[in-house]
C-alpha cells in the first residue's frame, strides 16, 4: 500500500519566523545557518509522508496541531486534509498559547499562504542567501499551482 502524501505549506508568519531564525544563527556561522535550514526544510517536508509523526503542542490540547523538533526550534503544523500547514518555528523555550493565533487554526485561505513578502536575506550571507532564495521559489510554485 503506498504512503499518503500531503502538500506541505508554510504560512508567512512561519516563514519569517525560520528566516529570522537562520539570520541570527548566521551571525555566528554561516555552515551552522545553512545547517539548521536545510535540517528545518527536510523535517517539514518529510511531514508529507509522516505528518502524524509529532506530539500534539501540549499548550494547544488540540489533536489536529502537532510539532517536531529541529534541534532547539518547535516546527509546528495542523494537519488540514490533504495538507500539512506549518503554522510556527520558535525557539524550544517560547510557549505557543502567544503564537498560535485563533485564526491559525482556520485553514490555509485566511492566513494568505500564496502571499510571499521579500526575503530579508541582506547581511545573512550568500550561502545562507542562497538556500532561502531557493526555498522560497520551490515554495512559491507550489502555493500558486
Amino acid at each position: 500500500m503506498a504512503a499518503r502524501v500531503r502538500e506541505v505549506i508554510w504560512t508567512e508568519s512561519a516563514r519569517d519566523a525560520l528566516d529570522e531564525v537562520i539570520a541570527y544563527i548566521s551571525q555566528d556561522g554561516q555552515q551552522a545557518a545553512v545547517h539548521v535550514l536545510e535540517t528545518a526544510l527536510s523535517a517539514a517536508e518529510g511531514l508529507a509522508t509522516l505528518s502524524e509523526r509529532g506530539r500534539v503542542v501540549p499548550e494547544t490540547n488540540d489533536p489536529a496541531v502537532r510539532e517536531i523538533f529541529v534541534f532547539r526550534y518547535r516546527l509546528m503544523y495542523r494537519v488540514e486534509g490533504e495538507q500539512v500547514v506549518i503554522v510556527a518555528f520558535v525557539h524550544g523555550a517560547v510557549a505557543a498559547l502567544f503564537l498560535l493565533p485563533v485564526t491559525a487554526y482556520a485553514g490555509a485561505q485566511q492566513l494568505g499562504f500564496g502571499v510571499f513578502v521579500s526575503a530579508a536575506i541582506a547581511g545573512v550571507g550568500v550561502a545562507v542567501g542562497v538556500q532561502l532564495v531557493r526555498w522560497r521559489q520551490a515554495n512559491l510554485k507550489r502555493s500558486n499551482a
